[in-house]
């Protein structure tokens, strides 16, 4: 019998902190802080979200918010960010000469595989995409891409060391 009565008064003292606890939070004031001295005031008045004066410390990051209305554009110190940009120079396409033959009137046609792609036939003169296939003969191909002449070549290419057959 003891036991729950020392229970019993063990929640009674329980239950009356909490209702006191309760009690103060929902009474607390909020101390806002004074524009003007600094100090700390304890105030009745609800804070706007429109009221500045109580809101002179948040300025900063108003006025530095992205989605805020009244924020307005500031050109960049360095000037016209598209002003300065040079064009990228293009890469040259990987070209390979497959081939080479003559056809019946004695002129040479190459068979060129670019970027890996099927080999496919041209002939002196003739233009596909940027390049221009300046001359053909035998064993060598000259093209042109972006102002330089570049020679491609059936011949293979010798490294070092003593190559008997």
């Amino acid at each position: 019998m003891r036991n729950k009565a020392v229970i019993a008064l063990a929640l009674i003292i329980i239950l009356l902190l909490s209702l006191f606890y309760l009690g103060r939070g929902l009474l607390y004031k909020v101390p806002v802080p004074d524009v003007v001295s600094g100090e700390k005031k304890v105030s009745g008045d609800v804070i706007e979200a429109g009221d500045t004066k109580e809101r002179s410390n948040f300025d900063s990051i108003v006025t530095r918010n992205v989605f805020n209305p009244e924020r307005k554009y500031e050109a960049s110190p360095a000037g016209d960010p598209g002003a300065a940009i040079d064009e990228i120079p293009a890469q040259m396409p990987a070209l390979v000469v497959k081939g080479i033959v003559k056809n019946p009137e004695g002129e040479f046609i190459a068979y060129i595989s670019k970027d890996g792609e099927a080999p496919r036939p041209v002939r002196a003169g003739e233009r596909f995409e940027n390049i221009k296939i300046v001359n053909i003969n035998e064993t060598d191909v000259k093209i042109k891409w972006n102002n330089s002449e570049i020679d491609l070549s059936l011949k293979k290419v010798r490294t070092g060391g003593n190559l008997k057959k």
